[in-house]
């Protein structure tokens, strides 16, 4: 019929992929009824189906054997509907208003047609024609009765009076021919809107035809025109015939022609294009038969010419002729009578009583009958339906044939359902557990409505099993309710309608819940509720089970997804296509469904699999498909060629899925991957699958095309991951179509439709409400999480590779990343908060770190997202896994200094130097020291070594010059980088003679490392000096001559500088920028003295009665002027001049030197100043011309400069007049003595001050005040517990509030007793046994570790670890070894298991961890070994033999055989110990050879099994089984085995079958080769569970000499199953003589306990005669 191979079907996609549409605009048929309209609810209804028009009659007896209570009736109430429409009945009897034995109820009844199905077709006139009924034959009629209204009858009539009448000779009647069988018939789809796309509505040209028509192929139909009248006017023939294809070949613009023919006369042809629909009457005219080509049947025939390709398909044939009123011996006879008579006569009537049923005037007539002749009158003349039945053929409607209908009343009015399911009893078990799903709260909670199929059919369509049923049922609930349901669930099997309608059991078990058309669609049944509206008003989707079974699988897994939403944000992306071309064509659409969804709000990852084979299905990519779904995908996304059972890119079974939990949406973009509406698809197949699988599919279910699919699916991925986030998968859906539908548009009304969802329609993906954010590495291995890999602590800094994950909904704010490292020595420092922008799903960044001097060796990065937790995340996770610990190792081929430690005390002028490089692994390394008395190793006692080789530690001693009390500047670098300064360290120590040990500073750079508080280093003047703060800001406002006076003035930090107004006067204020000190002449007249109104509490210029600072002068004076510009030439260089003219100053009357004197302060504009314009200056004594601020008159404004004001501002940074310095940590100390300091003396006055604290340190780092400020010279330490705290810090506390200069430093010193020092020293012993090492093999590590310092050490902790390459750590050792004096070592050694070590592996050794005791460092504690473990990939070798022998597929084998399963591994370190490596089943085999029952596992469910480990290399571990007994039939053996490092003994595992047959049975025993020529063996099959205890075999002559017996001892051993002797026969006597060519005989003996084994048939029986075979020698 349709079907077509999957090659041409991906032609078909491919062809037209892109297409040129054309468009029509189309309107649904629109149906005003619900079919439920006629029902009255308070009437009891009694449905009789009627499948052949006839006369129907039903007894008193079978009405009452029905349940019809006939007693209680009025007979006259009594109603017949059809189809909604009440009937005309007759009722026998029912003048009494009572049902008696004898009354009878008569109706005509007619098969169901097809006019029932004109509101499918999206216009009436699309309908090929209404004889016949897409859907079922039979019709329901429903019996009911009214308690007050009469029913409609047909009325008796008997008019036996036909004198003078005369009736017609013949009569017009109308024989048609349409194709109802399925047979040799075919359906057709629809003509499509643009080939091969058709509409899942039904449309022009759908329904049954008749066959093809195509080519040399001419179609006859032969049609009944019985009992012709040729002497009546011509047949007039009809017919409708379509075309049913659209080749690429035309003449004249025409691709097609049919031809009519009667018999070989030709009547009429049409040329034609496409898919046309030809018809009398509409584009076609109505033929004349000539009356010669007519008989008792009519020869049709179509053709179709013009091209070859060119088909068609007739639709109906339709011929009206004239017919004799001759019955032709038939006893029921339609009549559509069309002339003008009342008088009937009709000859060969095979009836004695006739009864006529005039269904134009309701009237039920007798007629009389004469031998077989029938007369009748009708009560009038002209047109009318007449159907005339034997009484005694009435069709009786048996009481079996009636059943009570129990419509449905509900009234949807009063109800609140938000959830329908809508399916068939056959599922009631599983639809009444999923309803209870749906009304848990876990399960939503909704209101939920069960509506049952047959149910729908009774109320909605008069019992029609039709798809308008549900359609009228939807519409129904949701146009009734208040509020509408949002869901509906079709939940069971549909079939496409084509498919049922003449296949009873397809129809009937299969087809539980309809869809509507073909291809189907569900849609249409919650669409076009308004005209041309293809969007669902309610979410719909299809749960397509066959069985409860089917349901509740699907329920347990939507439970399981819906409880425990899988986190994956990961969309897989599958994509196919035939050629470079349509491949990237898909490849791009695919991308742009990618950019779509990767950002808000659900922010996905891509992960894209294209196809790369050219194959039709490429087959290759399954593993990785189906192992990206395992690991949890939210959506796959596929596009590419397919067909509802097979795609273009396979992804396999899903019963070879393990994603129990993780069930993805499944989005297929291709051609009929939707189609669930015929025998099994993929979306069952999935769907169905136990524990298995998916939940929810959508695809098109039928063909697909790019732009449309594409178009549909962008949108329905904006829709999911963004504007319709969180919604349902059901209601996602409805508002893609609403937004994307375009009714008018062929495609995007097909894809609308045909993009079918199969799942519950309120099924929810994941879709958090909040972030939720974490981090990951994105490396595998710790050096792959760095950049650079190779990255050292000589580099200056280094990035940590970042994966931040965001499981969570996509927040537009940037979560903050900070990062904590924690060195080795155990500081730890802290890095950002950084942003890095929104986290969509994964954001792979760098956090780049600098190298510092701790940053060699083992450091944890402690790394937070999220940090502050800024942004509320999802529950529960929430902050709780916003932190990762990252552990890693940074190599260093750098020195560290030992000795002198850094700022320690040195009590003799021979000092030794020691450094050690970080690498402690390194060898001859090559060293050269430095030292001097300044930081820049110029001075002329520096001293330099020659190059100093050592491993490990290299140490040289210099003798200093005699400089007590001296800091002396050491560094050390390796030979080869000399002259490279940035490769130094460089340290430092006081040279303080016969000291004891401690830490002390004196040269003044040292401060440069302090801790400081607003005071520092004056790099310039080498002097301590306060920071600098930002001053309070200074106002000035010149104004005009005209402006209001006292708007005029100068502002100190919102304070008038001075409370008086300088009125047509100079005001002048001058400012100390370093410290704010006005510049205040005692003795000037002109230097205002503040007034008791202008006091000002605490501040020095507003005392009353001293001077303030503000100077006012009248410049119209010359006294006044002159004593200005005295003043101006007297303030100190760098002091800053406010300067404001208010009013009238005769500025043009100033001197040069006056304004000379002024330009020293910067002032440019001075010399220009109109008389009466404002003007300020403020700049520094000493500025260039320009450099100052001037405040003048806007020039451009339109406001007079005269009455402008014009405002400035100034700020200065003076000085601070105190500040803190404090050093850093001064230790570690076993013995706190004694803090002293040396002071300078460069105090300025008595406010010159400096005072010094000592606080604690303790382990945390967290600081005590010890010692309050003291200014003592000494400060006794000794009460300060060291263990308590093991560092201290002293702070210098400066003050100056006078000259704001602090104190000089000259030099201060703690002393104390130190604490040991130890390093790990490879130099002592080392090992390490592999670099790169076999998986299970052992490794091993040692070292030293030395106390080098002249402290004891307390007892020692260690610490070993391994860390893995997935960052994860296993500890090895965590173990107290004892103390360790001063030069004294250990051991440290240990051997390792590699097993679970597969990659990149650090052995890291740790001592004295987190200072378990006080130590100077820790850097040269820690040593870090690489090596890598190389994976154990080579699989172990299965063997498996029955009875030591292997066997065939379905070989014989005893019921108690030895089973040997036998594994060897070449892995010489890891032996296969443990029975669970063997995974070993049995299954019986059913006829199919398919596996059925329970399957046994050896392990588990048998007894009988035993493990024999491998104890050593090259041993086999062997699991040997002996069932107890097997049961004669078929067997599967099914065995995998996995060696210790999870490597199996082959991808497939191993499988065979076997047979036992526990009856003894031998084969005839055959020579092999036959014939032969040096030797051969005998080959034969032995069944049963005993081999024979004697067997014998001659050799003969033909003559019947034994020339050879061969005895059992000889043959060999011998098994149940195939057997090949061990003995060889050579063709030589028993006396080893050669025997001669030629045939010889051999027959064979076998017993069990002395009774002969029955022969086993075998196919080469044939061969043996009386027991007797044949063997050619022939040399």
């Amino acid at each position: 019929m349709r079907l077509v191979s999957l090659y041409d079907f991906m032609i078909m996609c491919r062809k037209f992929s892109l297409l040129c549409f054309s468009y029509f605009v189309f309107t649904i048929c629109a149906y005003a009824q619900t079919g439920k309209d006629w029902i009255i609810p308070s009437q009891q209804y009694y449905k009789i189906e009627v499948g052949e028009n006839h006369i129907y009659t039903i007894s008193y007896d079978d009405l009452v054997a029905a349940g019809i209570p006939v007693v209680s009736i009025d007979a006259k109430n009594i109603q017949l509907f059809k189809n909604g429409e009440e009937q005309y009945i007759y009722v026998g009897g029912q003048d009494d208003n009572r049902i008696g034995l004898n009354d009878f109820i008569e109706f005509y009844g007619e098969k169901n047609n097809g006019e029932l199905d004109e509101p499918l077709y999206m216009t009436p006139a699309q309908q090929p024609h209404k004889y016949m009924s897409l859907y079922q034959d039979t019709t329901n009629y429903y019996l009911t009765w009214s308690a007050t209204t009469p029913g409609k009858r047909l009325t008796d009539y008997n008019d036996g009076n036909y004198s003078g009448k005369t009736s017609d000779d013949w009569l017009w009647h109308t024989s048609v021919t349409y194709f109802s069988n399925g047979a040799s018939e075919e359906f057709y789809d629809g003509s499509p809107y643009n080939s091969p796309g058709t509409f899942s509505e039904y449309s022009e040209g759908e329904g049954w035809f008749g066959p093809y028509i195509a080519g040399s192929i001419t179609r006859v139909t032969n049609v009944n025109t019985e009992e012709y009248n040729d002497n009546g006017p011509d047949p007039q023939l009809s017919f409708s015939v379509y075309g049913k294809s659209n080749p690429d070949q035309f003449v004249n613009g025409e691709n097609h022609r049919i031809e009519v023919l009667v018999g070989s006369t030709f009547l009429y042809g049409k040329n034609h294009a496409g898919y046309t629909r030809i018809e009398s009457d509409l584009n076609a005219p109505v033929l004349t038969i000539p009356s010669n080509l007519v008989g008792a049947t009519t020869p049709v025939s179509f053709r179709s010419t013009y091209l070859a390709r060119g088909r068609h398909a007739v639709s109906y044939i339709k011929i009206d002729y004239p017919r004799n009123l001759d019955l032709n011996e038939k006893d029921y006879f339609e009549v559509d009578y069309s002339a003008s008579n009342d008088f009937f006569a009709f000859s060969n009537f095979d009836g004695n009583s006739a009864i006529i049923f005039d269904l134009t005037n309701n009237r039920r007539i007798s007629g009389d009958v004469s031998g077989s002749v029938l007369r009748f009158n009708t009560s009038t003349r002209g047109a009318k339906k007449l159907r005339i039945v034997d009484e005694s053929k009435r069709r009786a409607i048996p009481a079996s044939s009636i059943s009570e209908i129990n419509f449905d009343n509900s009234d949807y009015s009063t109800t609140n359902y938000d959830y329908i399911i809508v399916t068939h009893p056959k599922l009631s078990e599983s639809a009444l557990e999923y309803k209870a799903y749906r009304e848990s709260s876990i399960g939503g909670g909704f209101n939920v409505l069960i509506a049952y199929m047959p149910d729908i059919y009774e109320k909605y369509y008069y019992g029609l099993k039709h798809p308008i049923a549900l359609k009228n049922f939807c519409k129904d609930v949701y146009t009734s309710q208040t509020n509408k349901p949002k869901h509906v669930l079709l939940l069971g099997k549909g079939q496409s309608y084509f498919l049922t309608r003449f296949n009873y059991s397809r129809r009937e078990l299969e087809n539980l819940v309809p869809t509507w058309g073909e291809p189907g669609s569900d849609y249409p049944f919650v669409t076009d509720y308004t005209p041309n509206n293809l969007a669902p008003v309610m979410a719909i989707g299809r749960i397509p089970a066959r069985t409860n079974e089917d349901v509740q699988k699907y329920l347990y897994k939507l439970k399981l997804h819906e409880q425990y939403l899988t986190r994956s944000k990961k969309v897989l992306f599958l994509t196919g296509g035939v050629g470079q071309a349509e491949q990237q064509t898909l490849e791009s659409k695919q991308n742009l469904f990618y950019n779509t969804i990767k950002t808000e709000k659900f922010g996905a990852e891509g992960m894209f699999i294209n196809k790369r084979e050219s194959t039709e299905i490429d087959k290759s990519l399954v593993q990785n498909i189906q192992s990206s779904i395992n690991e949890g995908v939210h959506t796959l996304s596929y596009f590419g060629h397919g067909a509802s059972q097979v795609l273009e890119l396979d992804i396999g079974k899903p019963n070879q899925l393990d994603n129990e939990g993780r069930y993805p949406l499944f989005v297929f973009n291709g051609c009929a991957l939707g189609n669930t509406f015929s025998d099994i698809s993929l979306p069952e197949e999935f769907l169905f699958e136990e524990k298995k699988g998916g939940v929810a599919w959508i695809a098109s279910s039928a063909y697909g095309f790019i732009g449309p699919l594409s178009n549909w699916t962008t949108l329905f991925y904006q829709n999911l991951y963004n504007s319709n986030y969180g919604k349902s998968v059901g209601e996602v859906i409805a508002n893609t179509i609403k937004d994307y539908q375009n009714p008018s548009d062929n495609p995007n009304r097909s894809q609308c439709r045909q993009m079918t969802y199969h799942g519950d329609p309120a099924l929810k993906l994941y879709a958090p409400d909040r972030p939720d954010y974490q981090i990951d590495m994105t490396g595998t291995t710790s050096n792959e999480a760095l950049l650079p890999s190779n990255a050292n602590a000589e580099l200056d800094s280094f990035a940590i590779k970042l994966d931040l994950k965001n499981f969570g909904k996509v927040d537009s704010k940037a979560p903050l990343v900070h990062v904590s490292m924690k060195y080795s020595n155990d500081s730890v420092r802290n890095f950002g908060p950084r942003s890095f922008g929104p986290v969509y799903s994964t954001s792979s960044v760098l956090f780049w770190l600098p190298i510092n001097e701790f940053s060699a060796g083992i450091q944890t990065a402690t790394i937070t997202i999220d940090y502050g937790d800024s942004i509320v995340e999802l529950s529960p996770a929430g902050e709780t896994n916003n932190t990762l610990d990252f552990t890693f190792s940074l190599p260093s081929n750098r020195l560290s200094i030992l000795y002198p430690k850094k700022d320690g005390i040195q009590p003799f002028s021979d000092v030794t130097l020691k450094v050690q490089n970080n690498n402690l692994l390194a060898k001859n390394n090559a060293v050269i020291f430095q030292i001097d008395t300044t930081p820049l190793f110029n001075s002329p006692v520096l001293q330099v070594s020659n190059e100093i080789i050592a491993d490990n530690i290299v140490e040289h001693t210099f003798i200093l010059p005699p400089f007590d009390s001296t800091d002396f500047f050491w560094r050390a670098v390796f030979a080869a980088d000399f002259n490279d300064p940035t490769k130094y360290v460089q340290s430092s120590f006081s040279l303080i003679f016969n000291s004891p040990n401690g830490w002390s500073q004196g040269y003044l750079s040292k401060l440069a490392e302090a801790t400081t508080k607003t005071v520092g280093i004056d790099t310039i003047k080498n002097k301590l000096a306060f920071k600098r703060t930002l001053s309070g800001r200074y106002d000035m406002y010149p104004g005009g001559i005209k402006t209001t006076w006292f708007k005029i003035n100068i502002i100190d930090d919102d304070k008038k500088a001075q409370g008086r107004y300088a009125r047509n006067q100079v005001e002048m204020m001058v400012v100390n920028p370093d410290n704010l000190d006005r510049y205040s002449e005692e003795n000037n007249i002109y230097n205002l003295t503040n007034r008791s109104r202008d006091y000002i509490p605490g501040f020095k210029y507003y005392e009353t009665g001293k001077k303030s600072g503000v100077y006012f002068f009248d410049p119209k004076i010359s006294v006044q002027r002159d004593s200005m510009y005295n003043l101006l030439g007297r303030i100190p260089k760098g002091w800053h001049l406010f300067f404001l003219i208010n009013g009238d100053v005769d500025i043009e009357t100033w001197s040069d030197s006056l304004f000379s004197a002024l330009e020293q302060f910067g002032a440019a504009k001075i010399r220009t100043i109109n008389h009466g314009d404002p003007y300020g200056l403020m700049g520094f004594k000493g500025d260039d011309i320009g450099e100052a601020i001037e405040l003048v008159a806007n020039y451009q404004s339109s406001l007079d400069p005269h009455d402008q004001l014009v405002p400035g501002s100034k700020q200065f940074s003076p000085l601070l007049t105190s500040g803190d310095l404090t050093t850093k940590n001064v230790g570690p100390s076993k013995n706190w003595k004694q803090f002293y300091r040396i002071q300078g003396d460069s105090r300025d006055t008595d406010a010159d001050t400096v005072a010094y604290s000592i606080l604690g340190v303790r382990p945390n780092q967290t600081d005590t005040v010890l010692v309050p400020p003291t200014n003592a010279k000494t400060v006794d330490l000794s009460l300060i517990d060291a263990s308590s705290y093991p560092n201290l810090k002293v702070r210098a506390h400066y003050k100056d509030e006078d000259r704001r200069t602090p104190a000089s430093h000259e030099r201060w010193t703690v002393l104390y007793d130190g604490v040991p020092e130890g390093s790990l020293m490879p130099d002592i012993v080392f090992e390490q046994s592999h670099d790169t090492i076999q998986q299970g093999d052992s490794i091993r590590f040692a070292t030293a570790y030395k106390n080098i310092s002249s402290y004891d050490m307390d007892s020692i902790l260690v610490h070993a670890v391994n860390l893995r390459s997935d960052n994860t750590s296993d500890t090895i050792e965590m173990k107290r070894y004892a103390p360790l004096a001063s030069g004294d070592s250990i051991i440290l050694a240990y051997k390792l298991g590699t097993l679970n070590l597969i990659g990149k592996n650090d052995f890291i050794i740790s001592v004295n961890p987190k200072f378990d005791q006080p130590e100077e460092q820790l850097e040269n504690n820690v040593i870090s070994l690489s090596y890598v473990v190389e994976k154990d990939e080579k699989n172990p070798i299965l063997d498996v033999v029955f009875d030591g022998a292997h066997i065939l597929d379905f070989d014989i084998v005893s019921s108690v055989p030895v089973i040997t399963m036998s594994v060897l591994d070449d892995n010489r370190f890891l032996f296969i110990s443990d029975p669970e490596a063997f995974t070993a089943t049995i299954s019986y085999l059913d006829d199919s050879e398919n596996p059925t029952g329970e399957i046994d596992s050896i392990l588990s469910t048998m007894t009988g099994a035993t493990f024999y480990p491998a104890t050593g290399p090259g041993d086999k571990a062997i699991l040997e089984y002996i069932p107890e007994g097997l049961e004669s039939g078929k067997y599967r053996l099914d065995v995998a085995v996995s060696d210790v490092s999870g490597n199996s003994s082959s991808d497939l595992a191993y499988s065979i079958n076997f047979e036992v047959i526990k009856e003894s049975q031998i084969t005839n025993v055959y020579p092999y080769p036959n014939p032969f020529t040096t030797s051969m063996k005998f080959v034969y099959t032995l069944t049963g569970d005993i081999v024979p205890d004697y067997m014998k075999i001659q050799i003969l002559t033909v003559t019947g000499k034994v020339v050879r017996e061969i005895t059992l001892a000889e043959i060999g051993p011998i098994r149940i199953g195939n057997n090949i002797s061990e003995f060889t026969w050579n063709g030589t006597d028993e006396f080893g003589d050669q025997l001669a060519n030629g045939v010889y005989l051999y027959k064979v003996t076998a017993k069990i306990n002395g009774e002969d084994i029955q022969q086993r048939e075998s196919a080469g029986d044939k061969f043996f005669h009386n027991g007797y075979g044949k063997i050619y020698l022939m040399r």
